[in-house]
């Protein structure tokens, strides 16, 4: 699985989820890690299944993504955001929270998925990292970071 990440500026004028999911699909279809049909998919599946996570301390993330079919090559993008944006949250469609942190994932092999957010859970269990994450305005770093953060997850 290849790691990305990707600042998302507030002067990119994404001002919804649903805008922030299309930015970050379009860089990994670009990319060849998904098919044209990825960011469509993610935005549907969120409509229905929102990803809004709480992680506690006014910090939200946002775990975007959708069946392996609409991919071509695993990675995990992790986006810091300038501005929250909201998202639905997990397990509740009606109420929205800010998010400033989005983890977006294309998984080609669904035997992947769950081993993989068990993972990423356990980083975001670390309040300093992702602090540290969102406070980077550095993309090199943020990948590094996030190499180590699950490195010792």
């Amino acid at each position: 699985m290849d790691f990305l990440a990707v600042r998302i500026a507030g002067k990119e004028g994404l001002e919804t989820g649903e805008s922030v999911i299309r930015a970050v699909a379009s860089r990994l279809e670009k990319g060849g890690y998904v098919k044209d049909t990825y960011a469509d998919a993610v935005a549907e599946r969120e409509r229905s299944y929102p990803t809004g996570l709480e992680l506690g301390g006014g910090v939200n993330v946002a775990i975007p993504h959708t069946e392996a079919r609409h991919v071509i090559t695993s990675a995990m993008v992790f986006a810091p955001l300038e501005r929250e944006v909201r998202f639905g949250l997990l397990g509740d469609p009606e109420r929205f929270v800010p998010i400033k942190m989005v983890v977006m994932l294309a998984i080609s092999d669904p035997q992947e998925q769950v081993p993989m957010l068990r993972s990423l859970m356990r980083l975001l269990q670390n309040r300093a990292l992702v602090e540290t994450l969102l406070a980077s305005s550095d993309v090199d770093e943020i990948k590094r970071l996030v190499l180590s953060g699950f490195e010792t997850a």
